[in-house]
């Protein structure tokens, strides 16, 4: 019922990346129709244990989002190239690494999160038989970018997450690491 910030399970955005988010949607009514994602650095958000899908965002000079395209199968080779392909297209790409991509961390207000749940259940009727289909949200941003302004808020926060369980000991570590400087408490819950 308020506008809220929609996020994955299993990534760790940063708390710059998480306010950006907040600040820019407590502005919105419950009525707007507005969105806005976080826009990381690809080289910050890439996975040392294999292949990661991102966003790739296609902005303006403002930061309003033309389109968003998952690109898929994005990793770092062993001589530095960042390499992945556009989902549904079988060119690969060589990527800078300075690149914004979406990692999920995105803002709607109440509107939106009705026509995403829609969107969801067809989703979920037409691909009930295939178990590998994935719900790509950026393909929902894309259908609304017509009616609807999508702000990308650049952040510099990095992310960690846990897409391999050889990701897990990283991450934990850099988890460790915050609790050590501060950013977060010992005892989250307190």
């Amino acid at each position: 019922s308020e506008p809220s910030v929609i996020v994955n399970a299993d990534d760790l955005y940063g708390f710059a990346g998480l306010k950006l988010g907040y600040d820019y949607i407590k502005l919105k009514k419950p009525t707007d129709r507005g969105i806005c994602l976080a826009g990381y650095s690809l080289k910050r958000t890439l996975s040392e244990n294999g292949g990661v899908s991102r966003g790739l965002c296609d902005m303006d000079e403002k930061l309003k989002l033309r389109s968003v395209k998952e690109a898929i199968e994005i990793k770092r080779k062993t001589d530095g190239r960042i390499t992945g392909r556009i989902q549904d297209e079988k060119n690969l790409l060589l990527f800078s690494g300075d690149e914004t991509v979406s990692m999920n961390l995105i803002g709607m207000t109440p509107a939106l999160l009705e026509d995403l749940k829609t969107d969801f259940e067809t989703f979920v009727l037409e691909h009930q038989q295939d178990l590998d289909a994935e719900f790509y949200i950026p393909d929902f941003i894309n259908n609304q970018i017509e009616s609807v302004d999508v702000q990308v808020l650049k952040t510099d926060s990095k992310w960690f997450g846990v897409t391999y369980p050889a990701d897990k000991p990283l991450l934990q570590s850099n988890i460790q690491k915050l609790i050590k400087d501060g950013v977060y408490p010992e005892e989250l819950w307190q």
